[in-house]
């Protein structure tokens, strides 16, 4: 099986060959660290991103207030201390019932906080990002836990206010944190383009001027940043550079000189082409977004990449199918897509079992809803819904007017007179093998109840950008999207498929529409009011048997309503270099790099 891979992904063998002089001198000789990598980010733009592959770059570049260790224990990063009622730092108002009505978080900055070129981070670097963020005319992905408003007490000292509580303020900010001394000249000058014009053509504007700058760009990247190690070099389609940032507050214990110096991440075409280079000893790690948890992969490695450790580590991410319900698009509305009984034909058709044991040997679980089997807040009553069952899948269509015509595929009458065939069109990221290997499977399933399965796959930096993936209602997807969400098992808030955000109760928040400049978690449009209330009621719900009281109704929901196809939970293969150390993730702390500032090599003095 290796050998055919090899064959076809010999015309790959330039991109190899140009980064040879970096790969001839990777690992402990140079204190570098090469990670392979199966995607690679459009581009680094961290108040829109929306990749798990950009994402994981940014814990390199830039930190948070906290980060989550491995063991799910929030730390304190940018800041001296988590919040807490306990020492005085958080303050919850509440109504003569004792219900929570509002609250305000305050936070210190670290005296050594500083930016990559040695300036320090101020509370008014933090209060221009919440003012950012806070911009309807930027299309950030969710607002989620974004405080109502922010005030600065000292340099270092801000305060936080949440008209709605929320529960999970110790995790710090939703918003990323970026430097004013970079950024808020782009934003002025924006913002003055953009100024009695309407949403729609402040967004464009915003667009051009300020979310397009170089700073994002392989031409410029990002100037200054936080995190341990800080941007050098860019080269489209091969590979991203990382340098040591020596003003970064935490220092390894073993010595800074002895940890990493340098990071180049390549990226490769496919997951078999990561794998032919792994192999062959030209990576050093392997990416979040590196090679799938399959039997086959997992027996090739630990057979063959003997200079590898290569472990089965738990991840919280839930692979699904996103499903179009806008109703304005043509294919969505003749197929029915947005009617819960064609979704929950689909799925009785989908031998999700299978998939799991015959394409994944057993390393993924089927799961019903988005939360993750090892949170506290997940309702094993969920798990036997939905078993396989074509015959049901047949006797549901059938009932929603479909009938076999030409080669057994599906047909109906539409209202206004019209035959339509029942041909679904599925995207996922293309060169993703384990992705395409589910499409094929999931196309076989239903064919054999008579839908028609039309493949419409692109790369991942052309279907996770904002123009693609956020545009359903537009049509730019129509049918079926494959990806996975990323949850963290400690919380579950529901934000994936709510539609309006408690704190501003305005209309389609999170819901990516025309209206609102196409922001939104909530990508397929699907609507449910209970669901939405009972988001709105865990916003503020600080009791923890209620809380998942109202989570345990709120997957109920999920299961009735299908708002995706739900496939399973997956596992990584963590895969790294012997020697390397401090290399890790699980399904908590969720991507590498979560401890960038203490990984290196055992060879060179780390511990």
């Amino acid at each position: 099986m290796l050998s055919k891979s090899l064959a076809r992904l010999g015309s790959l063998a330039t991109i190899t060959a140009l980064l040879s002089f970096s790969l001839a001198s990777a690992g402990p000789s140079d204190n570098s660290l090469v990670v392979g990598s199966a995607q690679e980010p459009t581009d680094l733009n961290y108040w829109v991103q929306n990749s798990v592959i950009t994402t994981e770059i940014g814990n390199y570049l830039y930190r948070g207030l906290v980060y989550v260790d491995m063991d799910g224990e929030t730390q304190p990063d940018m800041v001296t201390e988590v919040p807490s009622v306990q020492n005085g730092r958080v303050k919850i108002s509440r109504d003569a019932k004792g219900k929570p009505t509002s609250m305000t978080v305050r936070w210190t900055l670290r005296n050594n906080a500083k930016w990559s070129d040695g300036s320090r981070i101020t509370a008014d670097d933090v209060i221009f990002s919440h003012k950012v963020y806070s911009d309807e005319r930027i299309p950030v992905p969710t607002r989620e836990g974004v405080p109502s408003s922010i005030r600065k007490i000292d340099a270092r000292t801000f305060e936080e206010r949440y008209n709605t509580p929320w529960v999970f303020y110790a995790l710090g900010n939703v918003y990323p944190i970026l430097p004013a001394q970079d950024w808020s000249d782009l934003y002025d000058r924006a913002d003055r383009e953009a100024r009695g014009k309407s949403l729609t053509e402040g967004t464009s504007i915003f667009q051009k001027t300020f979310l397009s700058s170089s700073l994002v760009t392989p031409n410029g990247g990002p100037r200054t940043t936080s995190g341990p190690f800080k941007f050098s070099r860019w080269v489209r389609g091969q590979s991203l550079s990382l340098v040591r940032n020596p003003n970064y507050w935490f220092k390894p214990s073993f010595g800074e000189k002895n940890a990493i110096q340098r990071i180049t991440y390549l990226f490769f075409a496919n997951t078999n082409t990561l794998m032919v280079n792994i192999l062959s000893n030209k990576v050093d790690a392997v990416a979040n977004t590196g090679v799938e948890d399959s039997v086959q992969n997992l027996g090739i490695l630990k057979t063959r990449a003997r200079n590898y450790d290569v472990k089965l580590v738990s991840q919280a991410l839930w692979e699904h199918l996103e499903i179009n319900q806008f109703g304005n698009v043509q294919d969505v509305k003749d197929l029915g897509l947005n009617d819960k009984r064609t979704r929950q034909a689909l799925l009785y058709a989908i031998n999700r079992r299978g998939m799991a044991d015959d394409l994944l040997g057993g390393l993924v679980k089927v799961s019903n809803t988005i939360v993750n089997s090892s949170s506290p807040y997940f309702d094993k009553a969920t798990l036997g819904a939905y078993p396989y069952d074509p015959a049901k899948a047949k006797k549901m269509l059938a009932d929603l007017g479909w009938k076999p015509g030409a080669n057994g595929i599906l047909e109906r009458k539409t209202d206004d007179g019209r035959t339509v065939r029942f041909t679904l069109e599925f995207v996922t990221t293309a060169g993703n093998t384990t992705r395409e290997k589910n499409q094929q499977y999931v196309q076989k399933n239903l064919r054999d109840v008579g839908v028609d399965v039309r493949i419409n796959n692109a790369p991942s930096s052309v279907v996770f950008d904002d123009a693609y993936i956020q545009h359903a209602q537009d049509g730019k997807w129509k049918g079926l999207f494959e990806f996975a969400w990323s949850s963290q098992p400690l919380i579950y808030t529901g934000s994936e498929y709510a539609v309006d955000d408690p704190k501003t109760n305005d209309i389609d928040d999170y819901v990516p529409t025309k209206s609102n400049n196409f922001q939104g978690q909530n990508i397929g449009g699907w609507r449910n009011a209970e669901y939405q209330k009972l988001y709105v009621d865990l916003s503020d719900e600080f009791d923890s048997a209620k809380r998942k009281a109202l989570v345990k109704r709120l997957q109920a929901i999920m299961v009735e309503e299908v708002p995706a196809l739900p496939l399973y939970e997956r596992s990584a293969l963590l895969v790294f270099r012997k020697g390397l150390v401090n290399y890790q993730y699980n399904a908590t702390s969720r991507y590498p790099g979560w401890n960038a500032w203490e990984i290196g090599w055992a060879s060179r003095g780390a511990k």
